[in-house]
């Protein structure tokens, strides 16, 4: 249907407002427009866009489709289409709309790009590799396809093209495009400013025009309202670390809520976590500000963001601020850069005061380890043979079970020195991905390391995973994005840990658990002391295994394991963010002692309990 001049002008007011930032009433003049004249495929496709944009992919995929009902050979509607469906997980269709791209535009660098998008999220790197290379070469300057080139390259370990476009990214961070996922910098760069800036930069993109009004009021109440947004409830590394906090909390003084943003997993963690919490909502198919606002009608006074910049993070829940305190915890560990979130939780290793530059939220310290634990996760006795894991059974294993995405070329260099001056040993790594497996065996070549002595970890569920860290003589920690869940892991059942700490939040995180668990000997400050300490303990059986009968000795005395003892302080942190609010105080930094109580860092002297 051909525009009128009428609406062409309606179209004008309304691409108005959205550039102003009044998203309400450009929907709304869209919606109008359309009502009057359905067949008007330019507000289809706006109105999809904000649909998309606001977290609601099924209805974009809806007016998407409605547009190609008028407009099938528009390549760019199908791929908006494909987009959406993407994200509302419904690949199938995805795939075939991105197809139909193709079809009618053979050499179009958007549908690669979004069928590489794709691949990426279903895990599949060297499919989306290869788009994204077409795209590249179809559009070299195309940021955003160079961005996810380089994020899949750095997964397979593909350094010379990883290290070649490092450049680049950085350059956009300096830049201040908002285009570069904050998240992928925190294993390539030990900079905690840049992490900030590259934080701030993509925060920008969440900014609302206005944020919503609030109902709830301070007040003297006993208990109040804690929500935790997270798309891992289920079998996931923050469950497993979070689960036995929600059982732990005090009912007296807080009322729980969690709000799912990601798919219902079916499994036993998320039947437990459910049953943990005294509401539980579904939100996954909500807009952000459906979700926002049903946080508002709940009277949220604390919302706990889980996820911060990692992968299905809803940032746009969070700019909207649907509670007066919001809360940076766990699931990203690094300033989240949005003016939304008041505080961040740390402790002192990971998040010294004196690093409060780095930190757009005001730094709240708990005692011992920042990181909870749930002392009631599996406690395998028995261990798989050597011979089941492709272990050979009287060599030296040297553990590397971090995810590939966090080995960095000179860490990987490092190894394989280690390896070379410890005849009989082994690099027992986690990968699964048979391009990855030969770019590390190739690189692993250039130092004289034979191919057998890469030992590549199969996926296995979490129990049996646990359990074969009985084969391990000892674990080598990643930098600069040091082990997380993976380190407890460890620790929790006796493999001993070493790791390089460095200046941002996610290379310390291993040293913060070290430290809680008397083992401060085992955290470096540079590369070569990493080398001389890991031959150094090879060369000491006998000291490993008095590691790891301490480990074992004090896994029921230490506070690192102590679920019940962190809520407690978890709790206190929470009880002091509301005490200031109440008073009418701006977020300060803040550090919980062991006791339970409180050092106001912007107030010294003020010892609250």
């Amino acid at each position: 249907m051909e525009k009128t001049e009428s609406d062409a002008a309606r179209l004008a007011v309304a691409v108005g407002h959205l550039k102003s930032g009044k998203r309400d009433i450009a929907q709304l003049e869209l919606q109008a427009l359309i009502d009057e004249h359905p067949g008007n495929v330019i507000a289809l496709q706006l109105l999809g866009n904000m649909s998309y944009e606001a977290g609601d992919p099924a209805r974009a995929a809806l007016l998407f489709r409605r547009a190609l009902g008028i407009d099938p050979l528009n390549a760019d509607l199908w791929c908006n289409l494909a987009t959406a469906e993407f994200l509302a997980d419904r690949f199938g269709d995805g795939f075939l709309a991105i197809d139909r791209a193709l079809a009618l535009t053979p050499g179009n660098a958007r549908a690669y790009a979004v069928r590489g998008s794709a691949h990426a999220r279903q895990k599949h790197d060297a499919e989306a590799l290869n788009d994204f290379a077409f795209a590249l070469q179809l559009n070299p300057n195309d940021s955003l396809s160079a961005i996810h080139y380089w994020a899949c390259a750095c997964r397979m370990c593909w350094w010379p093209q990883s290290e070649m476009l490092l450049p680049k990214m950085t350059q956009l961070v300096s830049d201040g495009s908002p285009v570069l996922p904050p998240f992928s910098l925190l294993s390539v760069i030990d900079d905690p400013m840049m992490h900030r800036t590259c934080a701030a930069n993509r925060a920008r993109r969440y900014t609302p025009a206005h944020t919503m009004p609030l109902r709830v009021q301070p007040g003297s109440n006993a208990r109040y309202k804690v929500a935790y947004l997270s798309a891992d409830f289920h079998g996931h590394a923050t469950t497993y670390l979070m689960a036995g906090v929600f059982e732990h909390h005090n009912k007296n003084l807080v009322e729980t809520i969690a709000v799912s943003i990601g798919p219902a997993v079916a499994d036993r963690m998320r039947v437990r976590v459910e049953s943990a919490f005294d509401h539980f909502v579904d939100a996954h198919s909500w807009t952000d500000k459906a979700i926002a606002q049903w946080l508002i009608d709940q009277e949220v006074h604390i919302l706990v963001d889980l996820k911060g910049h990692t992968e299905f993070a809803r940032p746009g829940i969070v700019a909207l601020k649907p509670a007066p305190l919001v809360v940076s915890y766990l699931g990203y560990p690094s300033t989240c850069g949005m003016p939304a979130v008041d505080y961040i939780i740390g402790d002192a290793v990971v998040t010294p005061m004196d690093h409060q530059k780095n930190y757009s939220e005001s730094i709240v310290q708990l005692p011992h380890s920042y990181q909870c634990n749930d002392r009631t996760r599996p406690l395998p006795e028995k261990s798989p043979s050597r011979e089941m894991e492709g272990l050979p059974p009287h060599a030296l294993v040297l553990a590397a079970f971090n995810h590939p995405y966090k080995i960095r070329p000179e860490m990987f260099d490092a190894w394989c020195r280690i390896l070379n001056r410890l005849p009989g040993s082994v690099l027992w790594v986690l990968c699964d991905q048979p391009q990855t497996q030969m770019f590390l065996r190739q690189q692993a070549g250039t130092h004289g390391i034979s191919a057998e002595r890469i030992v590549f970890a199969r996926r296995l569920g979490y129990t049996e995973h646990l359990a074969r860290h009985a084969l391990a003589d000892l674990f080598l920690d990643t930098w600069p994005c040091s082990a997380h869940t993976t380190a407890s892991d460890a620790l929790w059942m006796g493999l001993p840990v070493l790791t390089l700490k460095g200046e941002s939040f996610a290379s310390r995180v291993a040293a913060s658990l070290l430290q809680c668990v008397g083992l401060r000997d085992m955290v470096v400050d540079s590369l070569s002391a990493y080398e001389a300490k890991a031959v150094e303990l090879a060369q000491n059986p006998v000291g490993l295994k008095q590691i790891k009968a301490h480990l074992n000795s004090i896994r029921w005395q230490t506070p690192l394991f102590d679920t019940e003892g962190f809520t407690k302080h978890l709790e206190s942190a929470y009880t002091h963010m509301i005490k200031r609010w109440q008073s009418g105080e701006l977020p300060a930094p803040f550090t919980i002692h062991e006791n339970g109580s409180v050092v106001d860092v912007a107030k010294p002297l003020a010892i609250l309990s």
